[in-house]
């Protein structure tokens, strides 16, 4: 906006007419060269219809632009949506923590507000597992996590391999932190605290959290001091048992 602003000033001074400058920078015109090359030397009343009519071409455009950007978005929800509405029937496949993160962060979107979302993700292989359990699992800590920074702070998640047969994920925000009395206690069910740090995100406890990582032989720790609180996700590459799940591949 700043720029936009200083490119208006410039080509109505160079063109002696703030407001036909004004008018052209809204249309991608940046220079007075690109000016006289669109406008030559029309008519004034040719000159004000011509304008008019980019003008509406620049609305649609910007009108269509927009409709496929929303459609786009409305696609990714679904998508995202699908991976939990299938997560009791689906079949174990090769997962993406990425991905399922990524997943995760556009449900809430929503929630943000000004939360600073870091991405910190480093290559690493997908796993044999449930991915709409998993997307539970990220979703439920990333909601745990941005309640805790009530609208501003920063939400850092991130990807690592601790060792050739594992892949970790890492998430980690900058709220008033849990107390250390309630640590030993966050997985418990139904458990809460008063200032509503630990408690349940889309109807599912930390204790369903810890029960999914569980069920594909991984752990989960969390590290907390105010200011800093970690959610420590470490899963097997080679994942799960599909018998275990009740499936056949």
């Amino acid at each position: 906006t700043r720029d936009e602003r200083e490119m208006r000033r410039t080509l109505g001074a160079e063109l002696g007419d703030p407001a036909l400058g004004r008018r052209l920078v809204g249309l991608g015109v940046r220079s007075a060269d690109e000016a006289a090359e669109l406008l030559g030397d029309l008519p004034v009343n040719e000159r004000e219809a011509l304008l008019g009519e980019m003008e509406i071409y620049h609305r649609l455009g910007m009108s269509v632009r927009n409709l496929r950007s929303s459609a786009a978005r409305i696609a990714s929800h679904v998508k995202s949506l699908r991976s939990y509405a299938r997560a009791d029937r689906e079949k174990r496949a090769d997962v993406s923590i990425e991905e399922g993160m990524e997943e995760s962060l556009m449900l809430l979107n929503h929630k943000l507000g000004d939360i600073e979302v870091v991405r910190a993700y480093s290559p690493v292989p997908e796993l044999t597992g449930f991915a709409g359990e998993l997307n539970q699992v990220w979703t439920n800590l990333l909601s745990n996590a941005i309640q805790a920074m009530a609208g501003a702070g920063t939400l850092t998640v991130a990807t690592s391999v601790p060792d050739q047969g594992h892949v970790q994920a890492t998430i980690t925000d900058t709220g008033p932190g849990i107390a250390e009395e309630d640590l030993s206690r966050i997985f418990d069910l139904h458990f809460t605290t008063k200032e509503g740090r630990v408690e349940f995100g889309l109807g599912l406890g930390l204790t369903i959290t810890r029960d999914i990582v569980e069920r594909h032989h991984g752990s989960i720790e969390v590290e907390s001091h105010p200011g800093n609180t970690c959610f420590r996700v470490t899963l097997p590459v080679a994942g799960v048992d599909a018998i275990e799940h009740g499936t056949k591949d």
